[in-house]
């Protein structure tokens, strides 16, 4: 929620609680770091459904706390990666 915090903060004129800030920066942290372990651990195991859903819950958390701009990038890379393993599984034309 530290994007999220932030972007009220401007918006609203709100005097920043920078320990609150920085507890939910560690927050973000801990489970990005969470995301990223499992991803890696998937693509070791070349399990495709679980790293497809792994790269969705990040594209939700990245929803859930705000965080627009990883958000877009996020997608952007995940439509690329299932287009890839699309056409691994289509096949291929003679």
């Amino acid at each position: 929620m530290g994007p999220y915090y932030d972007y009220l903060t401007e918006k609203l004129k709100w005097p920043v609680d920078d320990a609150l800030r920085q507890r939910l920066k560690d927050v973000n942290t801990a489970a990005l770091e969470k995301f990223d372990a499992d991803q890696r651990n998937a693509e070791e195991q070349e399990t495709e459904s679980e790293t497809r859903d792994i790269m969705e819950n990040r594209a939700n958390y990245y929803t859930l706390i705000g965080d627009k701009v990883r958000l877009a990038v996020h997608l952007f890379l995940f439509t690329k990666q299932l287009r890839r393993l699309h056409w691994r599984r289509s096949p291929r034309p003679m």
